[in-house]
């Protein structure tokens, strides 16, 4: 999959999201995005995103609120079709 920003090529990445939470940052590890290789543009999917949100309705038990994300890319269907794509386009030439 291409990017609309700059027409790099969107690659499968775990990251660390940075939120704000009632004016504290938090960090959330391990986090399934496709990433433009060239301008670093960053994509997640519904799930993702669902996800995240029900984490940070939590209360942090570190000290320094961080959470890990536990899905495998594998396991999200958004992720999982884009590749795919990708595939295919890198196929075509």
């Amino acid at each position: 999959m291409r990017c609309d920003l700059c027409t790099g090529a969107y690659r499968y990445k775990s990251i660390d999201h940075v939120y704000r939470r009632n004016g504290e940052l938090v960090v959330v590890e391990g986090v399934p995005a496709l990433v433009c290789d060239r301008c670093g543009d960053t994509l997640l999917s519904g799930e993702t995103t669902s996800y995240i949100q029900e984490l940070l309705k939590r209360e942090a038990k570190d000290a320094a609120p961080l959470y890990k994300f536990p899905l495998d890319k594998r396991e999200d269907p958004f992720i999982q079709a884009l590749l795919e794509d990708d595939m295919e386009d890198t196929s075509r030439g």
